[in-house]
């Protein structure tokens, strides 16, 4: 059962997955996040040129990954969990840099997004439809010593009769266990991991677009990701950081915005892309972002993904931020695309 009162898991690095276009096939990358928390610079416009991908840890096939964080007693550590169409579970220890199978999932999943809450992994379908199994967690049976996917309750708002198949546009962990998703012309309801039942929070949207991370404080805590923002007519994920109180939430009325900043500001030129949020425990977080660096697309265009590394603490309400040095990543152009990160 998930548990809201476990120490937070530390992480040490962030796994990137590549799409490697000359096999085929995705390859893990382990980026060590110390050196990120050694320079504090408040300059959003300062990086650092030039570090190296590292090589590559692992190989696979699969085409969706997520994230386990504390596992249990007998399989602790962080470990990456791929799945495919068919149904099919390989399991990454990061640790001890080991592939195994898995089991086999209920069902397959249309453009799944998971949440590692506890000592479990929740994977829902993007889009919510009526149907068997369609929502699932893995977890560690004890008696049997070994991980099973289990099939979770549905959303309720899948059985109303004027239901159309939707997104789900946000989703964050919470205290106490819970998972708050905002399914678009719904509104947002959250999941009891332990009592595996729903909730209706709201008629009203989460003020951030994306998976965001809960950093436990005082009382609920917050939960950071990118503040959503208008652009050329479409939401846009590529606001700012930003910090929201889910214990503000009201059934009239969304959480309340806490703090927002802006860690990294590009060049005029740079076109960017959805950028990714890391939360390794015990507030250190690690912003990526991506960029274009010709809005043309002319031969002098190059991918630039710049990660900055920022501390956060929350206590009643006052949130402090400790902004370090951003750096890029050189990235060679036959490696593909990095398409999760982890």
């Amino acid at each position: 059962m998930a548990s809201s009162s476990a120490p937070a898991q530390v992480r040490s690095c962030v796994i990137l997955a590549t799409n490697d276009y000359s096999s085929h096939t995705y390859t893990f990358h382990h980026i060590d996040a110390a050196p990120f928390f050694s320079r504090p610079d408040p300059d959003t416009q300062a990086m650092d040129d030039g570090i190296n991908l590292p090589p590559a840890s692992a190989r696979g096939y699969y085409l969706e990954f997520h994230l386990l964080l504390r596992g249990c007693e007998r399989d602790a550590g962080v470990k990456v969990v791929s799945t495919d169409a068919e149904r099919r579970t390989v399991i990454y220890n990061v640790a001890r840099r080991a592939v195994r199978g898995g089991p086999m999932m209920h069902a397959p999943k249309d453009s799944p997004v998971s949440l590692a809450v506890g000592d479990g992994m929740f994977v829902f379908e993007r889009r919510p439809a009526s149907g068997h199994r369609r929502f699932e967690a893995l977890r560690y049976d004890p008696l049997r010593e070994d991980w099973f996917w289990y099939g979770i309750p549905m959303p309720p708002y899948v059985r109303d009769p004027g239901y159309r198949r939707s997104s789900i546009t946000a989703l964050t962990p919470a205290a106490g266990g819970r998972i708050w998703t905002t399914t678009e012309g719904v509104g947002t309801y959250s999941f009891d991991t332990r009592r595996r039942s729903w909730r209706k929070e709201g008629d009203w949207a989460l003020p951030f677009l994306g998976q965001a991370e809960h950093v436990p404080g005082r009382g609920d805590g917050l939960s950071f990701e990118f503040l959503a923002v208008e652009c050329n007519g479409y939401t846009s994920p590529n606001g700012p950081l930003c910090a929201v109180d889910l214990a503000t939430a009201t059934a009239d009325s969304p959480p309340v915005v806490r703090g927002v900043w802006e860690e990294f500001k590009p060049p005029g030129e740079w076109t960017p892309s959805t950028p990714s949020l890391v939360h390794l425990g015990s507030g250190k977080m690690c912003v990526f972002r991506f960029f274009q660096t010709d809005r043309t697309g002319g031969s002098r265009n190059r991918r630039v993904v710049v990660i900055t590394a920022v501390e956060v603490s929350a206590h009643d309400g006052e949130i402090k931020m400790v902004k370090h040095r951003s750096k890029s990543i050189r990235f060679q152009e036959h490696l593909g695309h990095i398409t999760w990160i982890l």
